[in-house]
């Protein structure tokens, strides 16, 4: 049944962005365009792309690099990283791991140190500072955390390469 109800929820979001997708297509990017003229104060042009933020939307819209996928998931990306560096450089720049998984009520909150960082793998903003001064709030912790792991991050942004990430929370010193 879990198994289901899960899959069903993976269609739901890929037919989401499809729609999403097919629509805005059809009309020319109208949104994205809105919206990068609110922000930016000049017209957004997709066909001949001069300004960086410019190039940045249309590499959004158009680059479907499956690397994209990999390096946009903070998990992932770990992988690729020891496959370029080794893992004698790796180790030297990686963040060390104190968790992955995608159960929040699982997190062994009682075997970790008194500080580090909880994150999502898969979207950005979803980032929480435990320290002496903030100290972890489990059910808090564990109700936001739900929350971010059902949110579907860069759905309505164009950000494809998001929409495949099988979604975690990580801790790191």
């Amino acid at each position: 049944m879990i198994y289901t109800f899960s899959l069903f929820k993976e269609l739901f979001r890929y037919a989401n962005w499809i729609i999403f997708s097919a629509r805005e297509n059809m009309t020319s990017f109208q949104k994205e365009k809105k919206r990068f003229f609110d922000k930016l104060g000049y017209q957004l042009d997709i066909d001949n792309p001069k300004s960086l933020n410019q190039k940045i939307v249309w590499k959004k819209l158009f680059d479907r690099n499956p690397l994209l996928t990999i390096t946009s998931d903070k998990y992932k990306v770990r992988e690729y990283v020891r496959l370029i560096l080794g893992d004698k450089t790796a180790n030297e720049i990686l963040v060390p791991l104190l968790y992955v998984g995608n159960d929040p009520t699982k997190i062994p909150f009682q075997r970790l140190p008194e500080e580090y960082v909880i994150k999502t793998n898969h979207a950005s903003k979803t980032n929480i500072l435990i320290d002496r001064k903030h100290p972890a709030e489990i059910k808090l912790l564990t109700k936001q955390l739900h929350h971010w792991l059902t949110k579907p991050y860069g759905l309505f942004a164009y950000e494809w390469a998001y929409q495949k990430i099988k979604r975690l929370v990580i801790i790191e010193t």
